[in-house]
């Protein structure tokens, strides 16, 4: 992510940092229409499936999410 919005903690200093849930899912939808392609979000028991285009993935039901797996859904969203 090249964006910090959202990230609290600092690995440096022994504790993950994290990206809040809403922040995130604020990114993937950006993403999206950045793409001319409006999110799908279903919302499951632990989980939200987000479908953008052809593309899929999901996101736990978290408050803050650790930075690596946010990285890798972004990944997940974006275009090659």
């Amino acid at each position: 992510m090249a964006c910090a919005v959202g990230f609290t903690g600092d690995s440096k200093h022994g504790y993950t940092i994290h990206v809040k849930r809403r922040d995130l899912m604020r990114r993937i939808t950006a993403i999206a229409r950045a793409q001319g392609i409006e999110p799908v979000w279903c919302e499951g028991g632990a989980h939200t499936k987000v479908v953008v285009g052809s593309r899929s993935t999901v996101i736990p039901r978290h408050k803050e999410i650790k930075e690596p797996l946010a990285r890798q859904i972004i990944r997940d969203i974006e275009e090659d």
